[in-house]
């Protein structure tokens, strides 16, 4: 079940953190780096090829020259795809699917808000900048989400009600249930 395998995620954000830290980047007073830092980082590595930061986390899996190396026959989850040259990278494969995990804006709002120290209007730059930045090497969740092959509501704060959405869609691709048609 994904709730069991949802913690080995690969996350793309943990590569561009390694590059903060290896730059010497500021840390803010949580200990982390700021979003902004992060994401003008990520973009930096994506102007050099837009599929960098998949390709890295592929050689991370043991995945050389479109070929599996390391063995592993259980899914693979790769975290934070926010540009359609990752998406390209990884559809070398036939056995990837995207899975898109989509929230309402309030409802991501809500879950964030202590974050941005109630600061709405920093979040909707951000949310906005995330969808919509409009260069090659940017930030295109939008699009993203576009071209994924299945579409997750995350509306609900039970997480259990997640995990069983993508258990199932997980259960579909490995041929193990099936889904009728609906008129």
């Amino acid at each position: 079940p994904y709730s069991k395998v949802k913690d080995d995620a690969y996350k793309l954000s943990k590569i561009i953190e390694e590059e903060a830290k290896n730059r010497g980047e500021k840390r803010n007073e949580k200990g982390g780096f700021d979003r902004e830092l992060l994401q003008k980082i990520g973009n930096e590595l994506r102007q050099k090829n837009t599929s960098y930061l998949a390709k890295e986390v592929l050689k991370r899996i043991g995945i050389v020259e479109e070929k599996v190396v390391s063995g592993n026959s259980h899914p693979i989850i790769i975290d934070g795809i926010k540009n359609t040259g990752e998406i390209r990278e990884f559809r070398k494969y036939s056995n990837f699917f995207l899975f898109s995990i989509d929230t309402y804006i309030e409802k991501r709002w809500e879950r964030v808000r202590e974050k941005y120290e109630g600061r709405q209007n920093d979040f909707f730059a951000d949310d906005e900048r995330d969808h919509n930045e409009n260069i090659d090497y940017g930030q295109q969740v939008d699009k993203c989400v576009y071209l994924s092959d299945v579409l997750v509501n995350n509306d609900s704060d039970i997480k259990k009600q997640l995990f069983d959405k993508i258990d199932y869609y997980l259960a579909l691709i490995k041929g193990e249930t099936y889904m009728y048609p609906m008129p």
